[in-house]
């Protein structure tokens, strides 16, 4: 909570990410989320390009795909046999293994989302010191991807160094 309230005292707004059934979203008369200065016409606009984006990182099997695919394989694995969401599939996991898998794929999940927000609501640069390279699998944030967003979408990555660099120029 103190990361959180200390970037609004900084007058940096969270971005608002995709509605839609299995995300979790910060409450905006809580937290005041950023607002695109053409209000809602705008709004829908950057919307639609977060989504878009999101799709694309799910036809990748990157981003929220990962938590998807785990939830869904804990489902089958430990569940009623009844029909659910991927992310009570999450809540299933019991080892220690599982559960640290549950941890990366929520963070995966939470990249992906994070740079569609970003590059829905025309962020010119997505700054990020993780490389993907904890995981043994793809990551969004892998050279690969990063390449990849950047050449369909122009996403620029940089780190926090080359934001300080930026600055002093």
């Amino acid at each position: 909570m103190n990361r959180i309230n200390d970037a609004l005292s900084l007058k940096i707004l969270p971005l608002s990410t995709g509605k839609e059934m299995g995300n979790f979203h910060l409450d905006d008369e809580i937290y005041p989320l950023y607002m695109p200065e053409g209000g809602i016409t705008e709004l829908v606009h950057c919307m639609d390009k977060v989504h878009e984006l999101s799709r694309n990182l799910g036809c990748k099997g990157v981003g929220k795909a990962a938590a998807i695919e785990l939830g869904v394989k804990l489902t089958k694995k430990y569940g009623s046999g009844e029909d659910e969401l991927f992310h009570r599939g999450l809540g299933h996991a019991k080892t220690k293994s599982e559960r640290e898998d549950v941890a990366k794929a929520v963070a995966e999940w939470a990249d992906g989302d994070s740079i569609a927000a970003h590059y829905g609501f025309g962020m010119d640069l997505f700054c990020s010191e993780d490389f993907g390279k904890s995981s043994k699998k793809a990551s969004v944030l892998d050279e690969d991807h990063r390449r990849w967003l950047k050449s369909d979408f122009d996403i620029d990555f940089v780190t926090l160094i080359d934001l300080a660099r930026m600055l002093t120029e």
